[in-house]
């Protein structure tokens, strides 16, 4: 199974000059064998 992530660009070029972080490099986090999946302790998520 495969995902595909979508972004607005402005926010993506805001993102990465605020945090150095780019949306581009996202899957690559989220499909790490090394990511800590924790589950959310708020009733609205």
């Amino acid at each position: 199974m495969s995902t595909c992530y979508c972004w607005d660009e402005t926010k993506r070029q805001a993102n990465l000059e605020k945090h150095g972080l780019d949306f581009v490099d996202a899957d690559l986090v989220l499909a790490s064998e090394y990511r800590l999946d924790v589950p959310s302790e708020r009733n609205d998520e």
